[in-house]
Parts: structure tokens; C-alpha cells; sequence
């Protein structure tokens, strides 16, 4: 992760009044930042369709990758298995990614300013597994 001033809350700094996102190069007002991650890896990190074709996996390399549940979501979004983002479908702003120790995953997406909340699996294909990720 790259550091841009002092860092805040995953990949948010403040730099001279302005709360920047290093991973979108987005701005949003100064103040005490609403959450952390917008995105569950970077842009730049979701693999094309080709690159998924390429990789071999084994049960050692995924291990090695996924040694947390953060880690495990990190790989099934990178493959675009899960969202790498979801905007609240009231105000159109990027909902956060938040520690959830209620949700068998972990973590879900919320808003706080419109009180939305939704799974990290949902519009994926673990969508109505019961098992955890």
C-alpha cells in the first residue's frame, strides 16, 4: 500500500485539507474521514480474464495468499469472484468496507450516511452458499 502523508483508516491519508484515496486518486472533503476501504484491492490489481485463464493454482499457492479472511476476499475480488466495489444504491457514494463479527465473511458494505449495509458476497456467485468464504 502506498503512504501518502500520515496514513488514515486503510488507504485514506489527509494531505493539506483534502482526504485523498491513493488506490483511485479520488478527493472528498476535509474532516474526520466516514470509514476506511472503498475497494477490497486496487484497481490495478484485478486480473483480465486472460490473466485468470493463465494462473495454476494449488491448494499451497492459495493458501499462501490467504492466510486471513482479508486475504481470502483480496484473492476472490482481485479474480472478480466477489465486488472489488459497491455504491449505495440511495446516495450513489462508495460504500465502506467494514470488519463485521457479526457476518460469517467478516466484513460487509456499508453506508453510513443511508444505513446500508450489504453482504460481501452478494451479486456473486457465493451468494447463496451458506458456507463461509
Amino acid at each position: 500500500m502506498e503512504k501518502m502523508g500520515a496514513q488514515i483508516f486503510g488507504h485514506w491519508c489527509m494531505t493539506r485539507g483534502v482526504v485523498a484515496c491513493v488506490v483511485c486518486a479520488g478527493e472528498m472533503p476535509a474532516g474526520r474521514p466516514r470509514g476506511g476501504r472503498t475497494h477490497v484491492v486496487a484497481p490495478a490489481q484485478l486480473k483480465t480474464n486472460n490473466q485468470i485463464k493463465m494462473e495454476r493454482w494449488t491448494t499451497q499457492t492459495i493458501g499462501d495468499e490467504c492466510r486471513d479472511q482479508l486475504g481470502m476476499l483480496q484473492w476472490l475480488a482481485a479474480r472478480r469472484l466477489i465486488s472489488n466495489t459497491v455504491q449505495c444504491p440511495t446516495c450513489g457514494q462508495p460504500a465502506t468496507l467494514y470488519r463485521a463479527a457479526t457476518c460469517s465473511d467478516g466484513y460487509t458494505w456499508r453506508c453510513l450516511r443511508c444505513l446500508f449495509h450489504r453482504t460481501i458476497r452478494a451479486g456473486s456467485f457465493f451468494q447463496r452458499s451458506h458456507l463461509p468464504l
